[in-house]
């Protein structure tokens, strides 16, 4: 919309004129927030020291015993933080003091059971709990007791089972291809050797006995993000087919940077005392994906199905 149009509103009637002006500022508004978006997709790696968002992530890979068994639905609410120049000591330190100012200021009737968060590792859960979530709570019948836990020094690979659904190699991640291993293991990494003994920079927060957050330092390095690929049994065409476009960007420089994303829904169920998670998400939707009050998803048409390729 151009002035000349304005001038023309205002002639005819004020009200017409300040509609037209707000036509223009939110089209202006409107262009200006894309062009940022844009700019900020492409360098959110190298140019922000920090990229703190809460959002609602789709997991169409949750199953019904996860569901049931973990608290975990189909829409998660998550609090995700990225930080570059950070080691894992930091962002473990970092989200440890807000959880802690939190319970502080918002739960005074809580009280944390140790101070700085106990850490455990991997391999010591699974052994002594069988679970990488275990609930160290000294009394599990106080409502107001906070375990909080840190699992840490998880296995970067394991092996692939019957049910591999990338059909590819004998070895997979653990937690997710992007992290980095420790530093001690990056010459083990590099040259693919014990690949079962490699150590990642993965970091897990655990809550009287639920995983509420898990992060890692990112494998910031080109050639080191390819080398999980390659070891996970992908092919060249396959890497550059699903992720030559990441490791292309990287290949021009990225900080090193790692970050951790909190299940929110999660740690308010907790907070709150509900024994079910929908008690804490507005209009929850069903174990497989139903949004009661909407009525949806609703069927495709046959002719849309042809015309997306379903």
């Amino acid at each position: 919309m151009q002035i000349s149009t304005v001038i023309k509103y205002i002639r005819r009637s004020p009200y017409q004129a300040i509609s037209a002006l707000m036509i223009m500022t939110l089209t202006f508004f409107a262009v200006s927030v894309f062009a940022l978006l844009t700019i900020v997709s492409v360098r959110l790696i190298n140019y922000f020291e920090s990229r703190p968002q809460l959002t609602v992530f789709f997991k169409d890979t949750a199953k019904q015993e996860e569901i049931v068994a973990l608290q975990r639905k189909i829409e998660d609410t998550g609090k995700a933080a990225s930080i570059t120049f950070v080691s894992k000591e930091d962002v473990m330190r970092i989200n440890e003091e807000v959880l802690i100012e939190t319970i502080k200021n918002l739960y005074p009737e809580k009280r944390i059971q140790e101070i700085p968060f106990p850490r455990m590792s991997y391999k010591e859960a699974m052994e002594t709990y069988g679970n990488d979530r275990p609930d160290i709570r000294e009394d599990k019948n106080d409502p107001n007791l906070l375990a909080f836990l840190w699992i840490v020094d998880f296995p970067m690979f394991e092996k692939t089972d019957d049910e591999n659904v990338d059909g590819t190699g004998e070895w997979t991640f653990t937690h997710n291809p992007f992290s980095r291993p420790e530093e001690e293991h990056m010459e083990m990494f590099m040259k693919k050797e014990n690949i079962g003994d490699i150590i990642s920079t993965q970091y897990d927060i655990t809550l009287n006995g639920f995983e509420i957050g898990g992060g890692s330092i990112r494998n910031h390095n080109s050639d080191a993000l390819k080398t999980t690929f390659e070891i996970m049994g992908y092919n060249e065409d396959r890497i550059e087919k699903n992720f030559g476009h990441m490791l292309k960007a990287l290949s021009f420089g990225a900080p090193p940077h790692g970050g951790i994303a909190w299940g929110f829904d999660r740690l308010m169920m907790v907070l709150e005392n509900e024994q079910n998670i929908r008690e804490v998400i507005p209009f929850a939707k069903t174990g497989d994906g139903k949004d009661l009050m909407m009525d949806s998803p609703s069927l495709i048409a046959p002719t849309l199905k042809k015309e997306l390729g379903l």
